[in-house]
């Protein structure tokens, strides 16, 4: 830095700009010269500034989490800066509110949260400062409850837009800055042929383009992000409960959906069929979301069912089956693949003991297994964020060696009614977690968090991951 200011100095000495100043005199007006003076000036100047910034940059680097599973739908977040240890001494929680009942995840995008909850028979689309809580729009619409109250699917924000779906097919586009309503489409109507699934719609809206891409119909469901009118449809039928998951293959963009017992390859472009492999099974849900690398899709459902690694090409209409295994299965909690091994929250919720497993992708076998309960998790700059239905928090570190945990504690009160089914989100230094019932609760996660705060609340250290 010393040696700019030098530099900067010896060129504006007055004896210096004077020399310049009789050189050009000859061949120039003075206000050329004035002209050239100011324009080094500021290029000194601004040099000056690059070096500062170059040598003392900004640690923290924030990633926004605008749908479901991140900015890239793979449950994985760039974000940096954010303090593993945080948890040490118990979590620290900036603000708690209730939501209502649902699973719905949470969006975060410009330091607003948009996510969705039930209640009095109404499902609410909330907008909330980010870091404070505070509520800033609402958007309800009738949605009466019976069994698994609350709507499932998460928010997407899109230049400008939130898209929300409901468990019974109602499509929303909303204004991001005010809640108003932009359109509406219901898509169990025949002009696009859904049909509501036993539990409801639950896959998330993705977006390709102009295009929103559901969990609908047969094998996926096509609209107009502008309009909500339909781009294509695949025939009528069932769907499933993942959400798409995006891929290219030879060029071509495509979507893995996890439909009704079937997984399936579609052209995003034409809503065509390229390739399926059925997944039949007497009990469960197809509600994982599937696993795309190259050529290669990982799916699993609970209830004794197991996973399964397939192969598709561009030559046979119908899949390969790589592996099976019958005991691998994971119910709520997507897994994630890293450098050639997945992580799988193993089990299902009528069994006590869940486990999350390290798995070898191109050969299924196991590389380790450790107690978790079960959970959901995602991967934040080399870290596991792992969030397990009792409400106890875990930031570990892993690989296909083994796993070391850098903290834990219990973040949110449960019971046997009340748990934690949804993914946990970060974003900006904060995690959010929520519950069945609604709970939805900011813990503070940045480098700040390091030192107690005056007036954040903090919770106790958990127990082991079958406390509640």
């Amino acid at each position: 830095m010393l040696f700019f200011a030098k530099i900067f100095s010896r060129y504006y000495k007055p004896g210096i700009r004077k020399h310049f100043c009789i050189k050009l005199r000859n061949t120039r007006m003075n206000d050329d010269l004035d002209i050239k003076n100011k324009i080094m000036k500021r290029f000194f100047i601004f040099l000056l500034f690059t070096v500062i910034i170059w040598l003392f940059p900004d640690t923290a680097e924030a990633d926004d989490w605008p749908r479901w599973r991140g900015p890239r739908g793979n449950s994985i977040s760039n974000e940096k800066g954010w303090n593993p240890n945080a948890l040490d001494g118990g979590a620290k929680i900036l603000w708690k509110i209730n939501v209502g009942k649902g699973y719905s995840s949470v969006s975060v995008k410009s330091g607003y949260l948009y996510t969705m909850g039930n209640i009095d028979d109404k499902d609410i689309v909330y907008c909330l400062n980010a870091k404070t809580g505070e509520e800033v729009w609402r958007f309800a619409y009738d949605a009466p409850v019976k069994n698994w109250g609350g709507p499932f699917s998460t928010p997407l924000i899109d230049g400008g837009h939130v898209y929300t779906l409901s468990r019974k097919g109602d499509l929303y586009c909303l204004f991001s800055g005010n809640g108003q309503k932009r359109w509406s489409a219901d898509i169990t109507s025949t002009e696009y042929g859904a049909t509501k699934p036993k539990y409801g719609f639950s896959s998330s809206p993705v977006i390709d383009g102009n295009k929103i891409i559901l969990n609908a119909c047969k094998h996926g469901l096509a609209v107009d992000k502008n309009t909500g009118k339909k781009i294509w449809a695949s025939p009528p039928g069932k769907c499933g409960y993942a959400t798409p998951v995006f891929y290219t293959f030879k060029g071509k963009k495509c979507a893995a959906i996890f439909a009704h017992r079937r997984i399936n390859g579609v052209d995003l472009e034409t809503g065509e069929l390229l390739w399926d492999f059925p997944w039949i099974f007497n009990d469960g849900a197809d509600a994982p979301d599937p696993v795309v690398v190259g050529n290669r899709v990982f799916i699993s459902t609970a209830y004794g069912n197991g996973g399964t690694m397939l192969e598709f090409t561009s030559n046979n209409k119908r899949a390969n089956q790589h592996w099976f295994r019958k005991d691998l299965q994971n119910e709520f909690g997507s897994s994630i693949y890293i450098d050639g091994y997945l992580y799988v929250p193993q089990g299902d919720t009528r069994h006590s003991t869940a486990y999350l497993k390290c798995v070898n992708f191109d050969t299924g076998k196991d590389m380790w297994t450790r107690d978790t309960g079960h959970c959901s998790l995602i991967y934040v700059d080399g870290k596991f964020i792992v969030l397990n239905q009792w409400g106890e928090l875990l930031f570990m570190e892993a690989s296909e060696k083994g796993y070391k945990d850098l903290s834990r504690a219990k973040v949110i009160q449960t019971s046997s009614k009340v748990r934690c089914w949804t993914a946990p989100v970060l974003a900006d230094g904060s995690i959010y977690i929520r519950t069945n019932t609604g709970d939805l609760v900011c813990v503070d996660v940045s480098r700040a968090s390091s030192s107690v705060q005056e007036g954040v609340h903090h919770l106790g250290v958990g127990a082991s991951g079958s406390s509640r």
